[in-house]
């Protein structure tokens, strides 16, 4: 009897000391979608890290965190090797300081190393990053297949290859939405598929994201992009600020394009390249619809305002910046192999009169809603204009779009109904 009762005891002591041990690890929760994890210290985040049984759970940050006391590779990475992150992680819209991350071996870095389908990230805020590691690298996850939803980082990264200020490679089902970066993105060697916001992007949705910083490393750099170094998915209402300097294949906005439709979308950085360079994306073979550049593009051989080379047209599209190069460098287009419909560049601004697609106008011209509307753009749901002040610019909402959810449906109409039988 007395045996029985000796093994109980021990039985309940181990489980409530795994229990403690798990419960302890964190600042509170079970990791139950419904009591996920609390974090509020640098102990608490790099502690996921460290328990891969945990990469499924549900995490919740309940204050700032700074981990400055991480310094080299210390920082244990997220799911950074099997079986991967695969639960919610929700930053609560806390900033992590001072993320730092230095190991030039090191693939799939980030503060998430790689997530699987299941995963998401939200409303994470990273503030003053220093990342350096070899492939797939971003400052929030190397390799991402999972939901990034209202995240944002500012810092420096570093990288050879899949390098993004936020993912380094994004590949479907993945999606990113309403995330932004304010980053410099620098190489220690030959450096290729380079973004502000990501790397390489593979069949996967970016929407309403934004990037801002430069691209302007030591060593050649080849695809590279302000917000995408190379494209195959599908984006929409996203922009760039960012500076972009390189070798070949280098966009304001994305450097290679394909397979998938670029809408609504534009860049206003300047680029610097030796072969294939435009305004807005470096290298097309999918089509730009309602897109625009005003940065300035120098390119020895294939520039242009809106497009290096393109192979499929553009549609309802337009550039401003000056372009200078001296071998294919057009307005608009500097190599085009396909018709483009409704597009034009400001020949004043742009110091070139011709171009290889497109219509060039003069800056008073270009600030005139008449020549666009006659070419058949959409000024009540896609565009708008001051006229005889500004060029066309994007709406961030349809007019008529009265709840806001960026769509003029019935649910609009039942607003309008409701506010005009009140009025009588």
């Amino acid at each position: 009897m007395k045996i029985k009762i000796r093994a109980a005891l021990l039985l309940a002591g181990i489980i409530i000391f795994t229990a403690d041990s798990a419960f302890g690890a964190y600042s509170g929760g079970t990791g139950e979608p419904n009591n996920p994890y609390l974090i509020s210290t640098a102990e608490d985040l790099n502690s996921i890290g460290v328990n891969p049984g945990d990469w499924s759970k549900n995490f919740k940050m309940v204050a700032d965190v700074n981990l400055s006391a991480f310094t080299g590779s210390q920082f244990k990475i997220i799911g950074g090797t099997s079986p991967y992150f695969s639960g919610i992680f929700d930053g609560n819209d806390h900033e992590i300081t001072n993320f730092s991350f230095i190991d030039k071996t090191r693939a799939y870095a980030g503060l998430f190393g790689r997530t699987t389908e299941t995963s998401k990230i939200l409303n994470v805020h990273l503030v003053d990053v220093n990342v350096c590691g070899s492939y797939e690298i971003g400052g929030l996850v190397g390799y991402n297949l999972g939901q990034v939803l209202n995240c944002s980082i500012t810092g420096v990264i570093s990288a050879i290859e899949d390098v993004g200020g936020l993912i380094g490679q994004n590949r479907s089902p993945a999606h990113i939405e309403k995330c932004s970066t304010d980053v410099t993105m620098q190489n220690y060697s030959s450096q290729s598929y380079v973004g502000c916001l990501v790397g390489w992007n593979m069949y996967a949705d970016i929407i309403d994201c934004s990037a801002s910083g430069k691209i302007n490393g030591s060593y050649r750099i080849d695809k590279a992009g302000g917000l995408v170094g190379s494209n195959t998915g599908k984006i929409e209402r996203c922009y760039s600020t960012a500076d972009i300097k390189g070798y070949s294949v280098i966009g304001g906005l994305l450097g290679e394009h394909d397979w998938n439709d670029l809408k609504s979308s534009y860049a206003t950085g300047t680029i610097t390249a030796e072969v294939t360079g435009g305004g807005l994306v470096g290298f097309s073979t999918h089509s730009v619809i309602n897109c625009y550049a005003t940065g300035d593009v120098n390119c020895a051989r294939m520039g242009g305002g809106l497009i290096g080379e393109e192979y499929a047209g553009a549609i309802n599209c337009y550039s401003t910046g000056y372009v200078a190069g001296n071998e294919d460098v057009g307005g608009l287009f500097g190599l085009s192999h396909n018709e483009s419909i409704g597009c034009f560049w400001d020949i004043n601004t742009s110091g070139q009169t011709t171009s290889m697609g497109g219509t060039g106008l003069t800056t008073s011209q270009m600030q005139t809603a008449t020549y666009f509307i006659n070419a058949g753009w959409d000024f009540v749901e896609i565009w708008n204009i001051g006229e005889n002040q500004t060029y066309p610019y994007l709406r961030t909402e349809p007019a008529g779009d009265l709840d806001h959810d960026a769509k003029v449906d019935f649910a609009d109409f039942a607003i309008m109904a409701n506010h005009w039988l009140e009025e009588i």
